[in-house]
């Protein structure tokens, strides 16, 4: 069971294409608990996608809606939340949800994260018309950058593995 002194709250954190989403929907039918889409929120908000949002407004315009929504989610009880890639670059994000829930920062290397978004860099804003090296290179250096906020996760876990592996390594920290 979720730490009581955590809201019962698990919150994912991670690079694009790590998997939040799906394992974040898988954990919360394993443990009967609710889940809640950051990027989801954010595009039924904004009634379009966030790549477009990116391409009409920019990424600091972005970044200023996402910090808000992820602000603005307290009292929340018995949910795993994804958030967005990015999300932790904005001030006071990692802080906050360190006082919402469990955060949990689901890890991977940069050449095995290439790997999985090889051919959806259209969708991904953060990594778009990048060709296979350019991926790469631009993973690792989002990373580097993300990687003082990562470390401040409550637990740390390999998301390279299959998505059952990851629930059971997930389910043994909560």
């Amino acid at each position: 069971m979720v730490n009581q002194y955590k809201n019962d709250v698990i919150v994912l954190v991670g690079m694009s294409g790590v998997g939040k989403s799906t394992i974040g929907k898988a954990l919360s039918e394993r443990m009967g608990i609710a889940f809640l889409d950051v990027d989801e929120l954010i595009t039924s908000k904004l009634q379009m996608s966030i790549n477009d949002f990116f391409i009409a407004k920019g990424e600091d315009a972005f970044r200023v809606l996402e910090r808000q929504c992820i602000l603005g989610l307290k009292g929340i009880t018995k949910t795993v939340i994804a958030t967005g890639g990015g999300a932790l670059i904005s001030p006071n994000v990692m802080d906050h949800l360190l006082q919402v829930g469990t955060v949990i920062y689901l890890e991977i290397q940069s050449d095995a994260l290439a790997s999985r978004l090889n051919g959806e860099q259209g969708q991904r804003p953060m990594v778009k018309d990048l060709n296979e090296e350019e991926l790469k290179l631009r993973l690792s250096d989002l990373l580097d950058q993300r990687a003082s906020a990562y470390k401040l996760a409550d637990f740390t876990i390999d998301a390279a593995a299959s998505i059952n592996v990851v629930l059971a390594s997930i389910l043994t920290k909560v």
